[in-house]
């Protein structure tokens, strides 16, 4: 399997919130870090913060969004995120995880990372309801172009920015033993979220 640096994307704005994602906490701690736990239990040291704009308690490394040239200077977003995790990797692969899905576990993504051969562009998971989550997966040094070339044209949308690429998909049933399983991709995005996930969590 080729190595794999693991990036928590913690740039989301939190509108419904109140307040970014990232400044967000469960149990007193910040929500980032329980992505930047399950990330580093998978990939050691090699784990960094996109986007963050409050403290981690871990000392980990903080990069802010890199933009393409030629893009412009609004651009923001999950697949900015995605591109600044490629490009600071300097052609390794990249394992993303979302700081706003913070049930997801060291089982899934040590799954999904072993999936990754190098063959496909991308790794990612199909949630239960159908949907593919391009926010927890790897993702290979071939999508930097695409990438690029989507932001360039103000294109944000990773759904059609995935659309060329040769994007392996993990289906429920392969992660369907894993414990948990059901709650991986709860997402924060409002108050009652909150409170589901901080319910999830005193619960583990």
């Amino acid at each position: 399997m080729p190595e794999v640096t693991g990036y928590v994307l913690s740039g989301g704005k939190g509108r419904r919130m109140g307040r970014p994602k990232c400044q967000v906490e469960i149990k007193g701690r910040p929500m980032q870090d329980f992505a930047i736990d399950t990330l580093r239990e998978a990939f050691g040291d090699r784990v960094s913060l996109i986007g963050s704009r409050a403290p981690s308690s871990h000392s980990v490394r903080s990069i802010p969004d890199i933009l393409p040239a030629g893009a412009s200077a609004d651009a923001g977003g999950p697949a900015v995120a995605i591109y600044s995790a490629l490009a600071d990797a300097d052609g390794a692969s990249v394992f993303v995880l979302a700081c706003d899905m913070p049930l997801v576990t060291v089982e899934l993504v040590e799954l999904l990372a072993r999936k990754w051969d190098g063959r496909t562009s991308a790794v990612l998971p199909r949630q239960s309801d159908g949907r593919l989550q391009p926010l927890c997966g790897v993702y290979g040094p071939t999508c930097l172009p695409v990438f690029r070339d989507a932001i360039i044209s103000g294109n944000y949308e990773i759904k059609r920015i995935l659309d060329p690429l040769d994007t392996l998909i993990v289906e429920p049933t392969e992660y369907a033993t894993l414990p948990r399983n059901e709650l991986f991709f709860t997402n924060v995005n409002t108050p009652a979220d909150l409170d589901l996930v901080s319910s999830a969590v005193s619960n583990c």
